[in-house]
């Protein structure tokens, strides 16, 4: 037998060669005109062209065809592939009109020069030659080029001093007049010497930013814009109107206040001896501040980032561990060892002054998780002790309304599950306060976020829908809900279609139909229960109409609202006694509640508000959360008023949305991408400011005044 022939066929078999691509110039490269990256081109021994990836011989699978067999030359994959885009560019190219390439070789253009023909490559980078000759004649024209002023614009720009006496001399009048004869002594001088001081700087440091001095007023100045805006301060920079330090020497001052999460004793301490300050100088007046306030706590998402620093040999944006976190709640309860994490949430804390606007910048904590009630509650007593031992006295702690909070608040009254009800009279009351662990004879009331708690009261009357997990109804069977306020929002989408005036104009169409983005914010809420609707509501209950009794239900649970809310706790009259005006609107609104479930007591006996299946009542965390604020803001007011006699308490002030400006200010100093590494950079940008307002200011009093830090001094990073 002879095996040659054999041998060979079986070898043509097995291995095949690939031709690549073939007659490539005419069929592609003359439409596409330029080179693509993954071309090959082959000059000797042979004429060829291919994918870079091309295998030229190679073994075909077991998946190929048949004929693929039998054939001694074969495309191999990569070669297909690159074929099939060697089409849609060809298709591409051939569809492309006149304007479409000249505007691919205009110097604009954003097309890479390696996917230009030659000759649109050439046209472009003869264009842009052109182009930067011309840009650099008008320049050394524009350099050697005068404008000419008038005398009123020469002295705006000479000095910025003038524009602040003459057009903002009331202001200026506020400030200057604000104490008594030799503070105004004082601060007119100090306004004099900081015109000087300013000039000085602007006439010593005008050329150029190398190896310039700047008085502290002038970091001062800078910083008041730098912090809240960076590129607001280097428009400003850009300007060239004004001589300013550069960024670099502005991070100098930034990050000497970088505080490490956990206890930040030192800042605590510098605060403590500002507030001594205020207190000594108003020791004088009939009520100075007395050192009893608020602690409001708060956690925010952070975007999970490490950096390491090469000059301090430390990694940022790593969590807590159990080394950090020893306080109080170790003694109850053992945390287990867990390796180092990513930072994804911060816990932050804020103390409020009661007795003046003071607030205190509190500390921060950081987990790799969401928060668990023992990591609240450890970082919640250690707080407390904190600050008291600096002289900051805690009357009480307030919180949003999360299941979290909720179990930290019934441990530490020794609650499990539902508060429930009393065999007493009033069995609905709760008790909402325990003894202060650091404050002998002393009561630490524990208070919901009343903003949370309107949105949870809204959000349950929406639940009451054609659809939804709840149908309230009253004792005599009166259902009432959500439909009431699709009904208003179609009256008045009719009025508008007909030029009339809408009666509730601030209600929107996403305030009706309520996403989950509606649901989180208060501003829609607020209108739920504001003067308007309740008015639209009862001027349509002045007719006959069939559901009059489901809309006057709706709109007593409104009215319950807007006293309990509104007129109460949203108030700005201050609370003197028990009985004043918000505390009396409180216990009016929240008597309606009481009685609807009475009366769904009294007519089924087998009711519990505490049955999670039950559609008549509000859920039972719900509930619970609206008897922590209605008895827990009481009776603080009432222990406060009677322990310090001529004090009183401003309703507004004693609420959760100070530290949700506090991360409304963190958010926009970090550019809206608020991470676990420039947290601690943001938090120094608050505190230079000295204040904060919220970036989007809503209507008068949905938040409460600005929230007041100590004024920091200027120190240089060391």
């Amino acid at each position: 037998m002879e095996l040659k022939p054999y041998l060979e066929r079986m070898v043509n078999r097995t291995w095949k060669y690939c031709p690549g691509i073939q007659e490539y110039e005419t069929r592609y490269g003359s439409v596409i005109r330029f080179q693509p990256a993954k071309l090959r081109l082959w000059s000797l021994p042979f004429v060829r062209a291919d994918s870079c990836e091309c295998k030229i011989v190679f073994q075909p699978g077991k998946s190929a065809p048949r004929e693929c067999q039998l054939l001694d030359s074969v495309q191999c994959t990569n070669c297909k592939r690159f074929e099939k885009e060697l089409s849609v560019l060809r298709d591409r190219a051939a569809g492309r009109t006149e304007e479409q390439k000249k505007s691919r070789a205009a110097v604009s253009s954003n097309t890479p020069l390696q996917y230009l023909s030659p000759s649109s490559r050439t046209e472009r980078i003869s264009s842009g030659r052109l182009l930067r000759r011309q840009l650099n004649r008008d320049l050394s024209q524009y350099e050697h080029l005068s404008v000419m002023l008038s005398e009123k614009q020469s002295s705006e720009l000479s000095t910025a001093c003038s524009i602040i006496e003459r057009d903002c001399p009331n202001d200026l009048r506020s400030v200057t007049d604000s104490g008594d004869e030799e503070a105004r002594d004082v601060l007119q001088a100090a306004w004099a010497a900081d015109k000087a001081e300013w000039q000085r700087d602007q006439s010593s440091n005008e050329q150029g930013s190398h190896g310039n001095r700047w008085s502290l007023l002038t970091y001062r100045v800078a910083l008041a814009v730098f912090s809240r805006s960076r590129s607001a301060y280097e428009a400003l920079q850009s300007f060239g109107i004004f001589k300013l330090p550069s960024i670099r020497s502005l991070q100098h001052y930034t990050s000497a206040y970088l505080d490490k999460p956990g206890r930040c004793e030192s800042s605590i301490k510098f605060q403590k001896e500002v507030y001594d300050g205020v207190k000594k100088a108003a020791h004088q007046k009939n009520f100075p501040p007395i050192g009893e306030g608020l602690m409001i706590f708060d956690e925010v998402k952070v975007i999970s980032k490490i950096l390491w620093n090469s000059r301090s040999h430390e990694v940022y944006g790593l969590a807590m561990n159990d080394e950090d976190m020893v306080s109080l709640c170790d003694v109850f309860a053992e945390l287990k060892g867990k390796k180092t994490e990513r930072t994804e949430y911060v816990l932050q804390f804020m103390w409020r002054d009661m007795s003046s606007s003071f607030d205190v910048f509190g500390p921060y904590f950081t987990t790799h998780s969401s928060l668990d009630a023992k990591f609240i509650l450890a970082c919640l007593l250690d707080t407390l002790r904190l600050l008291h031992d600096f002289g900051f006295k805690t009357c009480a702690v307030i919180c949003d309304g999360a299941a979290t909070n909720l179990s930290v608040i019934k441990s530490m009254m020794g609650v499990r599950g539902a508060f429930g009800m009393k065999s007493s009279p009033d069995r609905h009351m709760i008790n909402s306060s325990i003894s202060h662990p650091f404050w002998r004879h002393q009561k630490l009331f524990f208070i919901v976020c009343p903003a949370h708690q309107l949105k949870n009261m809204v959000n349950a009357l929406h639940s009451s829908r054609q659809g939804g997990t709840k149908s309230f109804g009253t004792a005599s069977g009166v259902c009432f809900g959500w439909q009431t306020i699709l009904d208003l929002y179609e009256r008045e989408v009719a009025r508008f279609s007909k030029g009339v005036p809408r009666e509730v104009p601030k209600l929107k169409k996403n305030h009706v139909l309520r996403d989950a983005w509606t649901k989180l914010n208060v501003l829609p809420a607020k209108v739920m229960q504001q003067e308007e609707l309740l008015t639209e509501l009862a001027e349509y209950l002045l007719a006959d109409h069939l559901d009059n009794v489901n809309v006057k239900a709706t709109r007593e649970y409104l009215v319950a609202c807007n006293r309990f809310f509104e007129k109460g706790v949203f108030s700005h009259e201050p609370v003197r006694s028990a009985e004043s005006a918000p505390i009396t609107s409180i216990v009016t609104g929240f008597e309606f509640w009481l009685q609807w479930l009475e009366g769904l007591l009294k007519a089924k006996p087998g009711f519990e508000p505490t049955d999670p299946k039950q559609k008549d009542f509000l859920a039972w965390q719900t509930w619970d959360l609206l008897r922590v604020v209605r008895y827990g803001f009481v009776e603080f007011c009432k222990d406060f008023t009677s322990r310090n006699p001529g004090y009183y308490v401003v309703p507004v002030r004693v609420t959760g949305s100070a530290i949700e400006t506090v991360f409304s200010q963190l958010k926009h100093a970090s550019g809206g991408r608020l991470t676990a590494t420039n947290f601690a950079s943001a938090r120094a940008s608050l505190a230079i400011q000295r204040h904060a307002v919220p970036c989007h200011p809503a209507n008068t009093g949905y938040h409460d005044a600005p929230v007041h830090f100590a004024p920091v001094p200027l120190l240089r990073r060391k």
